[in-house]
């Protein structure tokens, strides 16, 4: 079985029977003025119909009818050929497809014109030829093939393509095409891909995509090479390709000779192993006219692969070529022998095969060429690959890199020196950091040589020098390190006397070390606490600049940092002061080791905060920093694979200057000074109390008064409030401590809610309650006394009597105990349990009333008594009564004066009265009372 390709740019096939198109290619050769021949290389689905069934090579065949070449330039009758008659050159059996020959000359009458050939009419081309359903263009796109002549330019022959329509790759699998163009004249050779906008696709209907420009996003077009890598597969389909080739007078030109068009096809098949068939064959023969050729191509599978055997072997061969399949497929080893008789013309012909495994997975193609001369060249010269300079080259081999004064500092840019020119190599090869841990070597960065973005070559295109930025923010001192260079990153070419593109000679591996010096790192600044203002506990006063100390000398930073003061235990922030700006924060020249700032507003008595300093709020010159503190300063912002484009991050508030070193954050309590304390002052005669607002919680002024309610204080200013009574005022309560020395008491105090509105006593506490004592000593401090003698003698008169009633205090609702101690404390919440008796068993009590007083009165119009229990009928909310006989009990919830004197004492007292015959009249008025008591009171 053989097969013949052609430049064929193929599309996926469709179920439309006029799917049938795989791809083609033109080409011309100059003859006379405006004449040439012009010769096309056309593929198709070989079973689609007689104008493709090529049975034999050599075969003579009529193409489809509306398949029309013209200049589309000229004048008159501007057709070309059409239908087109051609030659079969090569078909695959396996794959469905043909590839044919054929030329016609053609005389314009203009030097400069353009040849389309697609169908006609055109807006019928979908439904009369088109590609193959395709993934990168509409169902049925139409084709064009357009070559561009120029016979102004000296120029005899455009360039020719001898390529196979169809490749067949595995999804995700990485695959080379090199597309076999070469130009009779020797011009140089360009690819690039076809552009809408120069008139060289397909015409395109409404809104469907057509066939032009890149095949697949991952598709790269080498144009200097003419090689088209895919190095990943999208989904699974058919996708066309449709490529411009050129010839250039030289390598610097721009300006192309002529323009002729290549198309073909890929098959993506379902993901799978990416190892194809192994393809060896002859690549470049030179013979004289009328030499014959003989050469072997062989293909085996690998043992990598998932396929069993090779199932085709596809060729596209030039025009002559016999092939033969020396091997029975499918096998897993494979051979066909070619064989070419040259014509008695000099030049070069073109063929390229492959290799198809029964899992349709393809190799890349391999493209030989024949040069037909009648002085055979020399031998292939042969071009030693290049050797790394390691003397020349930075980092240099054993040397020690460090920071400090004398020590040799890391360049920000490695080179690597070779001895001769090379070029970048088109697939990654890499250079690589390592250092070893343990018995193995880790790798801290690699440098694509294949990409420009990270390896430059200084020299251009091809040069002696290379160039990169390594990671110096990833170094760390006292460390050995190694730099590898894989083999393959930088490429001699071989010259080829067959002008195909030029074998590569690459590199040879090497690792060679270099080491960084060891280095202390120096401490940073640090905040002395206990020597700043404010110091931990210290008691804030009077000072209206603060400071904070330093260990060393420093200095203002660049970037923001702030100080902060926060409120406890909120956390509030009080102030902030960014230590960048002087108009904040003053660093004095009379003490380097210091900063100051004004104290805060807003730092009130007996508070407690927090002194916070941002890391970086001072810089410590740090003039031979460390590599473990440069950090991504050392590369400029950026560095390691991405040959220092990347961006360095931000430090303190030195920012990246390595040398300057930021403190670390530091923090620390401290306390305002307490609050003023309230103080009497002791006159002669009077006494005042201040005390400050802040004291009382604000509290307002008149609503704190004396022993006496009508002696208020007042407001003395925006801190103090005062009130003054005389001694033997505002219920002031004296006491002899000696001949000599007398002690003055009163309370300021507020007056909490009463039980129920207008009554003297309350069950809440006072929120203010502040005793003030005076002891004043000397003569003349108590008041002189005499006796008033009216004249007229006093008479007394005496008696006695019994108590028939009593009331007794008990420590629970059991009424078991009797509480003994006078004064029991209790609380709001207490409940008081009292119980009234008769001393005579046998008399009936009943109780009239009960009532409350504060055992040290005022002695002012404000000492009423508090009455809970009137003429039998409870009065407090709180009040219960029960009993009956000669006792009764009472429990009311606990309560206590609102105005009073120095304590907090209450007397209660009751009226009880014990009914005999005696009394019966009242008592029955008692009991009558209680059977019809008003609402309580609250």
């Amino acid at each position: 079985m053989q097969g013949i390709v052609l430049f064929a740019l193929v599309f996926v096939l469709g179920a439309v029977e006029a799917s049938h198109y795989r791809g083609g290619t033109f080409s011309y050769e100059k003859l006379g003025k405006n004449q040439i021949r012009v010769k096309w290389r056309l593929a198709a689905k070989r079973s689609w119909g007689l104008e493709y069934e090529c049975k034999n090579i050599g075969q003579t065949m009529t193409g489809e009818y509306n398949g029309v070449l013209r200049c589309i330039d000229c004048a008159g009758d501007n057709k070309v050929a059409g239908p087109l008659t051609y030659d079969c050159v090569g078909y695959s059996e396996t794959q469905d497809w043909s590839v044919v020959e054929g030329y016609a000359e053609f005389t314009a009458d203009r030097p400069q014109f353009t040849l389309f050939y697609q169908v006609e009419p055109e807006s019928q081309c979908k439904a009369a030829s088109n590609w193959i359903d395709l993934v990168n263009a509409a169902g049925r796109s139409c084709w064009r093939l357009v070559t561009k002549v120029d016979l102004v330019k000296k120029n005899q022959h455009s360039p020719v393509v001898t390529m196979l329509p169809v490749f067949t790759v595995r999804s995700g699998c990485r695959s080379v095409i090199p597309i076999e163009a070469s130009d009779p004249d020797g011009d140089i050779v360009r690819c690039r891909w076809a552009v809408d906008a120069k008139n060289e696709c397909p015409p395109k209907f409404g809104s469907d995509q057509h066939v032009c420009g890149m095949a697949t996003d991952y598709a790269v077009l080498d144009k200097d090479r003419c090689e088209l890598e895919f190095p990943k597969m999208g989904i699974p389909g058919w996708y066309a390709a449709s490529i411009m080739v050129e010839d250039f007078k030289n390598k610097k030109s721009n300006e192309p000779l002529s323009t002729i068009p290549f198309q073909f096809l890929l098959n993506v098949t379902e993901p799978g192993s990416c190892v194809g068939p192994l393809v060896q064959g002859p690549a470049c023969d030179i013979i004289r006219p009328g030499e014959k050729w003989t050469g072997i191509v062989t293909a085996r599978i690998l043992p990598a692969s998932d396929a069993e055997t090779i199932i085709a072997m596809p060729m596209s061969p030039p025009a002559g070529m016999k092939t033969k399949i020396t091997t029975s497929l499918p096998r897993s080893e494979a051979s066909m022998e070619l064989s070419y008789t040259a014509g008695r013309k000099e030049g070069v012909v073109g063929f390229c095969y492959t290799a198809l495994d029964n899992n349709w997975v393809q190799s890349d193609p391999v493209c030989g060429r024949i040069m037909i001369s009648k002085d055979l060249p020399k031998d292939k010269e042969e071009a030693e690959p290049a050797q790394l300079l390691m003397a020349k080259s930075i980092p240099k081999p054993g040397q020690v890199y460090g920071n400090k004064k004398g020590e040799t500092p890391m360049p920000k840019t490695w080179r690597l020196a070779f001895n001769k020119p090379v070029a970048r190599p088109r697939k990654p090869a890499y250079a690589r950091l390592k250092y070893r841990k343990g018995m193995d070597f880790k790798e801290l960065a690699k440098f694509n040589f294949a990409d420009p973005n990270e390896i430059n070559f200084v020299e251009g295109t091809e040069s002696s020098i290379i160039e990169f930025k390594p990671p110096l923010e990833k170094f760390k001192d006292g460390v050995q390190y190694f730099v590898e260079i894989d083999s393959g990153t930088a490429i001699v070419y071989k010259p080829d006397p067959c002008g195909n593109a030029p074998a590569e000679s690459p590199n040879p591996g090497l690792m060679y070390p270099f080491q960084t010096a060891e280095c202390k790192p120096k401490p940073p600044p640090m905040a002395i606490p206990e020597e700043s203002i404010p110091s931990p506990d210290f008691e804030t006063a009077k000072e209206k600049v603060w400071k904070i100390k330093f260990n060393k000398k420093i200095v203002r930073p660049t970037n923001r940092a702030y100080i902060s003061i926060l409120e406890l235990p909120s956390q509030k922030v009080l102030a902030k002061f960014d230590a960048s700006k002087s108009s904040d924060v003053e660093f004095p020249s009379d003490d380097p080791t210091i900063l100051r700032f004004n104290k805060p507003s807003g730092i009130e008595d007996g508070m407690l905060f927090t002194l916070q300093l941002d890391g970086g709020v001072v810089m410590a010159v740090n003039p031979s920093p460390c590599r473990s503190e440069m950090g991504s300063a050392l590369s400029g912002g950026g560095g390691g694979g991405k040959g220092g484009k990347g961006k360095g991050g931000k430090g303190g508030g030195g920012g990246d200057d390595p040398g300057k070193k930021p403190n670390p954050p530091t923090t620390w309590g401290f306390k305002s000074p307490p609050p003023p304390e309230p103080y009497v002052d002791c006159g002669d005669y009077s006494m005042t109390f201040h005390v400050p607002h802040k004291y009382v919680d604000d509290m307002a002024p008149e609503l704190l008064h004396l022993h006496d309610p009508e002696c208020t204080a007042k407001s003395r200013n925006s801190k103090w409030m005062t009130v003054t009574t005389f001694y033997d005022e505002c219920g002031t309560k004296s006491k002899r401590l000696s001949q000599q020395k007398m002690r003055y008491i009163n309370t300021l105090r507020s007056d909490p809610k009463p039980i129920f509105s207008g009554a003297p006593a309350t069950r809440k506490p006072h929120k203010v309650d502040l005793k003030f004592v005076c002891d004043v000593t000397g003569t003349g401090v108590n008041d002189n006394q005499f006796n008033s003698n009216n004249g007229v003698d006093t008479k007394k008169f005496t008696n006695s009597g019994d108590m028939r009633t009593y009331l007794s205090i008990y420590s629970d609702r059991s009424y078991s105990r009797v509480l003994t101690n006078r004064f029991p404390n209790v609380s709001f919440t207490d409940v008081l349990y009292f119980a009234g008796h008769a001393v005579n068993s046998a008399h009936e009590l009943e109780i009239d009333s009960c009532r409350a007083f504060a055992k040290d009165k005022t002695c002012t119009r404000y000492d009423d008594p508090y009455v809970f229990i009137e003429n039998g009928c409870p009065v407090d909310p709180t009040v219960r009564i029960s009993g009956s006989g000669n006792e009764k009990r009472i429990s009311v919830t606990s309560f206590g004066m609102i105005q009073k004197g120095l304590d907090h004492n209450v007397i209660v007292r009751c009226r009880m009265v014990a009914c005999d015959s005696k009394n019966a009249d009242e008592c029955a008025a008692i009991k009558a009372k209680a059977r019809n008591c008003p609402s309580r009171k609250g």
